[in-house]
Protein backbone atom coordinates (compact mmCIF):
# COMPACT_ATOMS: atom_id res chain seq x y z
CA UNK A 1 0.00 0.00 0.00
CA UNK A 2 2.83 2.55 1.15
CA UNK A 3 5.58 3.56 -1.81
CA UNK A 4 8.01 6.04 -2.48
CA UNK A 5 5.87 8.39 -5.60
CA UNK A 6 7.29 11.65 -4.36
CA UNK A 7 9.36 13.70 -6.67
CA UNK A 8 10.36 17.41 -5.48
CA UNK A 9 12.20 19.91 -7.88
CA UNK A 10 13.67 22.19 -5.82
CA UNK A 11 13.96 26.13 -6.83
CA UNK A 12 16.03 26.74 -9.34
CA UNK A 13 16.13 28.01 -12.92
CA UNK A 14 15.21 24.88 -15.04
CA UNK A 15 16.54 26.47 -18.38
CA UNK A 16 20.30 26.61 -16.92
CA UNK A 17 20.59 24.53 -14.21
CA UNK A 18 19.33 21.49 -15.55
CA UNK A 19 20.51 19.76 -18.84
CA UNK A 20 18.10 17.61 -21.14
CA UNK A 21 19.82 14.40 -19.32
CA UNK A 22 18.86 15.68 -15.43
CA UNK A 23 15.03 16.38 -16.68
CA UNK A 24 14.92 13.44 -18.55
CA UNK A 25 15.88 11.50 -15.25
CA UNK A 26 13.77 12.99 -13.04
CA UNK A 27 10.77 13.19 -15.60
CA UNK A 28 11.96 9.31 -15.48
CA UNK A 29 11.49 8.91 -12.00
CA UNK A 30 8.11 11.19 -11.60
CA UNK A 31 6.22 8.51 -14.01
CA UNK A 32 7.46 5.56 -12.38
CA UNK A 33 9.43 5.96 -8.84
CA UNK A 34 10.86 2.33 -8.76
CA UNK A 35 12.57 2.50 -11.61
CA UNK A 36 15.97 1.18 -11.60
CA UNK A 37 19.30 3.05 -12.27
CA UNK A 38 19.85 0.35 -15.38
CA UNK A 39 16.43 1.50 -16.91
CA UNK A 40 17.27 5.32 -16.82
CA UNK A 41 20.82 4.47 -18.78
CA UNK A 42 19.21 2.66 -21.08
CA UNK A 43 16.32 5.42 -21.81
CA UNK A 44 18.92 8.19 -21.26
CA UNK A 45 21.53 6.73 -23.59
CA UNK A 46 24.13 6.46 -20.82
CA UNK A 47 26.46 4.25 -18.62
CA UNK A 48 24.46 3.42 -15.25
CA UNK A 49 27.24 4.48 -13.16
CA UNK A 50 27.10 7.85 -14.71
CA UNK A 51 23.15 7.61 -14.26
CA UNK A 52 24.41 7.21 -11.04
CA UNK A 53 26.39 10.13 -10.58
CA UNK A 54 23.50 12.27 -11.64
CA UNK A 55 20.95 10.86 -9.18
CA UNK A 56 23.46 11.60 -6.31
CA UNK A 57 24.13 15.00 -7.92
CA UNK A 58 20.18 15.66 -8.04
CA UNK A 59 20.14 14.59 -4.61
CA UNK A 60 22.53 17.08 -3.46
CA UNK A 61 20.97 19.93 -4.63
CA UNK A 62 18.05 19.19 -3.30
CA UNK A 63 16.36 18.75 -6.56
CA UNK A 64 15.28 15.05 -6.31
CA UNK A 65 13.84 13.79 -3.13
CA UNK A 66 11.60 10.69 -2.15
CA UNK A 67 8.90 10.59 0.50
CA UNK A 68 6.90 7.55 1.31
CA UNK A 69 2.97 8.01 0.85
CA UNK A 70 0.08 6.27 -0.24
CA UNK A 71 -1.95 6.28 -3.32
CA UNK A 72 -5.24 8.19 -2.09
CA UNK A 73 -7.50 6.50 -4.98
CA UNK A 74 -6.22 3.37 -3.45
CA UNK A 75 -8.30 4.38 -0.10
CA UNK A 76 -11.67 4.01 0.78
CA UNK A 77 -12.43 7.62 1.93
CA UNK A 78 -13.80 10.85 1.19
CA UNK A 79 -11.28 13.52 0.37
CA UNK A 80 -12.08 17.15 0.08
CA UNK A 81 -10.35 20.44 -0.31
CA UNK A 82 -10.76 22.95 2.33
CA UNK A 83 -11.00 26.80 1.75
CA UNK A 84 -10.30 28.75 5.00
CA UNK A 85 -9.98 32.45 5.59
CA UNK A 86 -8.30 33.44 8.82
CA UNK A 87 -6.81 36.10 10.31
CA UNK A 88 -4.06 33.70 11.44
CA UNK A 89 -2.93 31.26 8.82
CA UNK A 90 -0.07 29.55 10.99
CA UNK A 91 -2.35 28.72 13.49
CA UNK A 92 -4.32 26.94 11.23
CA UNK A 93 -1.39 24.86 10.09
CA UNK A 94 -0.46 23.97 13.39
CA UNK A 95 -3.84 22.73 13.53
CA UNK A 96 -3.64 20.62 10.50
CA UNK A 97 0.27 19.41 10.95
CA UNK A 98 -1.54 17.81 14.15
CA UNK A 99 -4.12 15.81 12.37
CA UNK A 100 -3.95 13.04 10.61
CA UNK A 101 -7.20 13.36 8.15
CA UNK A 102 -5.60 16.63 6.92
CA UNK A 103 -2.32 15.47 5.13
CA UNK A 104 -1.70 18.77 3.14
CA UNK A 105 -2.02 22.30 3.64
CA UNK A 106 -1.23 24.90 1.96
CA UNK A 107 -0.58 28.90 2.96
CA UNK A 108 -1.81 31.07 0.26
CA UNK A 109 -2.33 34.41 -1.35
CA UNK A 110 -5.96 35.51 -1.58
CA UNK A 111 -8.87 36.14 0.42
CA UNK A 112 -8.87 32.17 1.47
CA UNK A 113 -5.38 31.99 2.47
CA UNK A 114 -5.55 28.43 3.56
CA UNK A 115 -6.10 25.11 1.22
CA UNK A 116 -6.42 21.81 3.16
CA UNK A 117 -6.88 18.67 1.53
CA UNK A 118 -8.55 16.07 4.26
CA UNK A 119 -10.68 12.87 4.09
CA UNK A 120 -12.62 10.71 6.59
CA UNK A 121 -14.66 7.70 6.26
CA UNK A 122 -17.90 9.78 4.77
CA UNK A 123 -18.72 13.59 4.06
CA UNK A 124 -20.25 13.57 8.02
CA UNK A 125 -17.26 12.57 9.08
CA UNK A 126 -15.47 14.92 7.34
CA UNK A 127 -17.76 17.99 8.16
CA UNK A 128 -17.75 16.97 11.61
CA UNK A 129 -14.12 16.79 11.89
CA UNK A 130 -13.36 20.32 10.35
CA UNK A 131 -16.11 21.86 12.68
CA UNK A 132 -13.96 20.28 15.15
CA UNK A 133 -10.93 22.04 14.74
CA UNK A 134 -11.50 25.32 13.00
CA UNK A 135 -15.21 26.41 13.98
CA UNK A 136 -14.48 27.74 17.79
CA UNK A 137 -11.39 29.70 16.46
CA UNK A 138 -11.86 33.00 16.60
CA UNK A 139 -9.20 33.90 14.22
CA UNK A 140 -10.97 31.62 11.26
CA UNK A 141 -13.13 33.94 9.15
CA UNK A 142 -14.97 31.38 6.71
CA UNK A 143 -14.71 27.86 5.61
CA UNK A 144 -15.83 25.93 2.85
CA UNK A 145 -14.97 22.35 1.57
CA UNK A 146 -15.79 20.98 -1.51
CA UNK A 147 -15.62 16.98 -2.05
CA UNK A 148 -12.50 15.68 -5.02
CA UNK A 149 -14.52 13.72 -7.22
CA UNK A 150 -11.99 12.45 -9.26
CA UNK A 151 -8.10 12.64 -10.03
CA UNK A 152 -6.24 13.29 -13.32
CA UNK A 153 -3.01 11.05 -12.19
CA UNK A 154 -2.27 8.94 -8.86
CA UNK A 155 -1.54 11.13 -5.96
CA UNK A 156 0.63 10.19 -3.66
CA UNK A 157 0.10 11.63 0.11
CA UNK A 158 1.94 11.28 3.32
CA UNK A 159 -1.30 9.78 5.35
CA UNK A 160 -0.67 9.05 8.75
CA UNK A 161 -2.69 5.66 9.65
CA UNK A 162 -2.36 6.62 13.21
CA UNK A 163 -5.63 8.23 13.56
CA UNK A 164 -5.83 8.18 16.95
CA UNK A 165 -3.26 10.88 17.51
CA UNK A 166 -6.32 13.37 16.31
CA UNK A 167 -8.37 14.76 19.48
CA UNK A 168 -11.84 14.42 17.39
CA UNK A 169 -11.48 10.88 16.61
CA UNK A 170 -10.55 10.17 20.05
CA UNK A 171 -13.91 11.96 21.17
CA UNK A 172 -15.94 10.70 19.08
CA UNK A 173 -14.86 7.11 19.69
CA UNK A 174 -16.08 7.33 22.98
CA UNK A 175 -19.19 8.10 21.98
Amino acid sequence: MFKTNYIKIGVLNLSSSLDKIDKNIIDLFRRNPEITHSEIADKVGRSQPAIGKRIKKLEKKGLLSYQVGSNVKEFDFIFVKVEIRSKDPEKVLDIAEKCPFMPIAFKLTGENNINIIAYGYNLKFVSDLLTYHFKEEKHVKSMKFEIILDINEDLVLPIDLNIQKCEFFERIKKN
